[in-house]
């Protein structure tokens, strides 16, 4: 199990969502315990015109499990710095 302790804001993180398929999204909150990320979304209204909305999640720094059991999506995998991040090191 891999440890989300250094994750920051703006690193990316891949967890299985509830299709059951690897999806990828952003960090935007980090606190002592806990970190957020939003990803994309889309459903298909009656008239088959797809709809885009931005989803979050929320997962334990210490495990990467998610925070609520009511959540239909799965755990965190894993996490990466973005590329815009490892520009900003070689700076």
């Amino acid at each position: 199990m891999q440890n989300f302790e250094n994750v920051v804001i703006g690193n990316e993180v891949v967890f299985v969502n509830a299709q059951n398929m690897k999806q990828t999204g952003t960090v935007y909150f980090v606190d002592s315990k806990k970190f957020r990320i939003k990803c994309p979304a889309s459903w298909k209204d009656h008239n088959g015109v797809i709809n885009f909305y931005e989803q979050s999640f929320s997962f334990y720094k210490k495990t990467g499990t998610k925070t609520h059991s009511h959540h239909n999506n799965g755990n965190a995998i894993s996490f990466h710095q973005t590329m815009e991040q490892l520009w900003d090191m070689k700076k």
